[in-house]
Formats: C-alpha cells, sequence, structure tokens
C-alpha cells in the first residue's frame, strides 16, 4: 500500500521497466507507474523527474488522477509500443508535462494522451502515435470552458486519426503557442 509517511522525499524515475508495482523505492525501483501512485498519497503538487536518459516502453496506460508535474529533463521517451495510449488525464486534474518524446501510442480516441482535466505540455515531441477514431495524437475533452490544454513550444507530428490527426478538441479551451 502506498502510504503518505512512506512517501521518497523525491520522485526519481530509475527504474525503465513498466512491470513492477511495489512500495520498494530504494536505488534502481522507483518505476514512472509507482512515481504517479505516490504523487496522489497526498495533497502536494509533486514533480517526478528521470535519473538518467531512457525509453520507458508501457504495457498499458499511466492514468494523471492527481496535480503533477512529469519532466522528462529533454532525454526521456515514453512509449506505448503501437499497442496502448500513453497517458490519460483525469478530469479536475491539473499536469504538466514537460521536455520529453511521446511516441508509438494507439487507443481509439486519443493514440498518445485521452485528456479531461486541465494539461500542459512543454518542450514536448508528441509523434507516431495513432488513433482509431479520433485524435491520433491529443484527444482533449474538457469537460467546461474553464478545462484547458496548453501546448507550448512543443511538435506534434507523424501521428493519424480519421479525424483530427494530431489533435482532437471535443470541449474546454485550447492555446498553443510557439509548437508545431
Amino acid at each position: 500500500m502506498f502510504k503518505p509517511n512512506d512517501k521518497p522525499t523525491d520522485l526519481i524515475v530509475d527504474s525503465y521497466v513498466d512491470n513492477t508495482l511495489d512500495t520498494d523505492h530504494g536505488t534502481g525501483q522507483l518505476t514512472l507507474r509507482e512515481a504517479l501512485l505516490w504523487a496522489k498519497t497526498d495533497a502536494t503538487i509533486d514533480t517526478i523527474t528521470f535519473a538518467a536518459d531512457s525509453t520507458i516502453t508501457l504495457d498499458s496506460q499511466l492514468t494523471i488522477d492527481t496535480g503533477v508535474v512529469i519532466d522528462g529533463q529533454e532525454n526521456v521517451t515514453i512509449s506505448g509500443g503501437n499497442s496502448t495510449r500513453i497517458f490519460e488525464v483525469a478530469p479536475d486534474t491539473g499536469a504538466t508535462i514537460r521536455n520529453m518524446t511521446l511516441a508509438d501510442g494507439s487507443a481509439d480516441t486519443g493514440g498518445a494522451i485521452y485528456a479531461a482535466g486541465d494539461l500542459t505540455l512543454f518542450g514536448v515531441t508528441m509523434e507516431d502515435s495513432a488513433a482509431t477514431e479520433d485524435g491520433g495524437g491529443i484527444a482533449f475533452a474538457g469537460d467546461s470552458d474553464a478545462t484547458r490544454l496548453q501546448i507550448i513550444d512543443s511538435t506534434i507530428k507523424g501521428n493519424y486519426a480519421p479525424s483530427g490527426a494530431g489533435i482532437s478538441v471535443t470541449g474546454g479551451t485550447v492555446v498553443i503557442e510557439g509548437s508545431t
């Protein structure tokens, strides 16, 4: 069980496999999936970083359902392995993903990301993901105009969907700055 008193001081991912889920957070033991679970044990908006350049291929999507910053420090790639969506951002959540590559996601809607909550992408490359319906890169479905998707200094390329290959928007407010 992930208890607030046992939470690591710093959430630094140093295990790059996706099949580990336990409360051991010693050196070489913290996965991104575990870091996200630790982040929701209290009301703190945590920053998750990575100990080294890495590529993580997911077995299943990662759900962000708490306020969190995930910082890849420009040398991290998270892959859906062409078999799963990478991130789902839950409603009433504020998340920032920055300085990383998201690649090879796959889902019916939102190949790389499906977001119903607030999401900021900063310095993110989102590439080569696909959706069978809409939002090859990202599907944004904010539940009100106050729900925001911000894409800043990012690149969205090589994604596929019958509708909205790069981005599909069905609600909320979208701000795009300095991005291609």
